[in-house]
């Protein structure tokens, strides 16, 4: 449930993010001020929209299979990294529980007046933290599978050895099947 929060929190930044371009192309254009036309300016803004906006729904797609990925128990966690079922339910309770209520009783018994907002902000980090392992997590996965699709294709093809399958061969091959992929008929 948490995860899920920070995800929502992610969803209004990007928003805003979003959002303020928009209301900013207006007055690059000079229609709010009466004032000239900041060319440079508005064509960056309208250029900046498509990247903007691919980049955010990436985010939060990203951000959305992270959710999933905690409430099933992390099995992409767990294949990325190797750790059993147990070691990942205790790292996730660690991360999203034990820490923040440390936090929680650390503050209070410490007569922080502020003990609420310093625990926020202290959950919101753990949870951040466990969003960039996962973000990090996927990058390995597919990268590994990416490079075994490729070693397995290679044997396929040429009837390579396993040992004449360097890492610079492999990747020469990803460039070679890229290029076919997108200029073949």
């Amino acid at each position: 449930l948490s995860s899920l929060l920070m995800v929502m929190f992610l969803f209004v930044f990007c928003f805003n993010i979003v959002l303020s371009l928009f209301v900013s192309i207006p007055s690059l254009a000079g229609s709010t001020t009466g004032g000239s036309i900041k060319m440079t300016q508005l064509v960056s803004a309208l250029l900046a929209i498509p990247l903007l906006v691919h980049g955010m729904a990436s985010l939060m797609a990203m951000g959305v299979a992270f959710v999933g990925d905690v409430w099933k128990g992390g099995p992409l966690l767990r294949s990325a990294t190797g750790l059993s079922s147990l070691w990942s339910e205790w790292s996730f309770f660690i991360l999203f529980l034990g820490i923040p209520s440390i936090t929680i009783t650390i503050t209070l018994f410490a007569g922080d007046e502020n003990w609420w907002e310093t625990s926020i902000k202290v959950w919101m980090v753990c949870i951040f933290i466990g969003l960039v392992v996962f973000w990090f997590a996927i990058t390995i996965r597919e990268t590994s599978s990416c490079f075994q699709l490729l070693r397995i294709s290679a044997m396929k093809d040429q009837n390579a050895k396993e040992e004449d399958l360097t890492l610079w061969n492999l990747l020469l091959r990803a460039v070679y099947m890229a290029n076919v992929q997108r200029y073949d008929g």
